[in-house]
């Protein structure tokens, strides 16, 4: 196994997909702001193979006021990292083969798979929330194929 240089490394390490919201949690006046972020982590050899992988970084006041990992190597985080309901108190994930549903105030999620895709269909675009109870998102593939 040839190791990387630390050069090497940093090349393949990033961060994307920005997004934040204020929220306010249940029964306080004042407002907190969350942030959350996509992070890739950089690969350990050459030739393709090692970690990496992403994950989903959360911050925000009402949680320790320091990054975490939200979401580990999950495979496929996509459509834009966290993206949040029009008020903040919710925020949807979209992963390779799933749609996450997170409340933000005290991150827990609420349902791990709110969206399971079938066997052949895969997410198209980014999800985005109409009002504050549903989310839109595009599905392709899949029987009967959809149009």
């Amino acid at each position: 196994m040839t190791e990387l240089t630390p050069a090497e490394i940093r090349r393949h390490t990033g961060t994307s997909d920005f997004s934040a919201a204020f929220f306010k949690k249940d029964g306080s006046d004042s407002s907190d702001l969350v942030m959350s972020w996509v992070h890739t982590r950089g690969r350990i050899q050459k030739g393709g193979s090692g970690d990496s992988g992403k994950d989903l970084v959360v911050m925000h006041d009402g949680v320790g006021r320091f990054p975490q990992v939200f979401l580990s190597g999950v495979e496929g985080i996509s459509g834009g990292g966290a993206v949040f309901s029009p008020s903040g108190t919710s925020f949807v994930v979209q992963t390779k083969k799933a749609l996450i549903l997170v409340k933000t105030a005290d991150l827990t999620i609420s349902n791990s798979n709110w969206v399971s895709l079938e066997e052949g269909e895969s997410f198209t675009g980014n999800p985005t929330w109409i009002n504050e109870d549903r989310v839109l998102f595009g599905v392709s593939g899949g029987k009967p194929k959809r149009g």
